[in-house]
């Protein structure tokens, strides 16, 4: 499954200064302004405990990062539920296109997780345009961010009934 955002260029979407040897905290910082609260170090090889906006909490492991470009991510490794995610950025011009795939999926599973990168995507441009956090409410593990739930519940009908294939 394959999603794409274009932000004006320039934008890094956070890649740039996420995946290293944790320095402080502003990178985590910006990870929670719109998708999910990390804890771990963040370097190549680490594995890192996540709880995104949407309540997926689990482990991922980074296996690659080629900051700003390119970042390789293994969930829940190890494990009969383990996939991947990963994401390239790329300069179009005044533009930088953002792509995410996500690996592994159960077919049954692919219009739940589309809807939800899609409102990932829609939470990242919110995200561009202010100060603050996204779902200044907060989440966990138990309970979504109730922005987030609600604009899922509105997408999730639409992509159940798309095609597969």
């Amino acid at each position: 499954m394959r999603r794409s955002a274009v932000q004006p260029s320039g934008r890094d979407f956070g890649l740039r200064s996420r995946v290293r040897p944790r320095q402080d905290s502003r990178d985590d910082e910006r990870l929670a302004r719109w998708i999910a609260r990390v804890d771990g170090d963040m370097g190549v090889g680490s594995t890192i405990q996540v709880v995104f906006t949407s309540t997926w909490t689990g482990h991922l492991r980074i296996e690659a990062c080629d900051a700003p470009r390119h970042l390789l991510l293994t969930t829940e490794p190890g494990t009969d539920d383990e996939g991947q995610i990963e994401a390239w950025l790329t300069e179009e011009g005044a533009k930088t296109r953002l792509v995410v795939e996500e690996r592994g999926l159960p077919m049954t599973h692919l219009p739940f997780h589309a809807s939800g990168w899609r409102v990932h995507l829609e939470d990242l441009g919110r995200s561009l345009g202010v100060a603050g956090p996204v779902h200044p409410e907060g989440w966990s593990s138990e309970a979504g961010a109730p922005g987030w739930q609600r604009r899922w519940e509105e997408l999730t009908p639409t992509y159940q009934q798309a095609e597969i294939g």
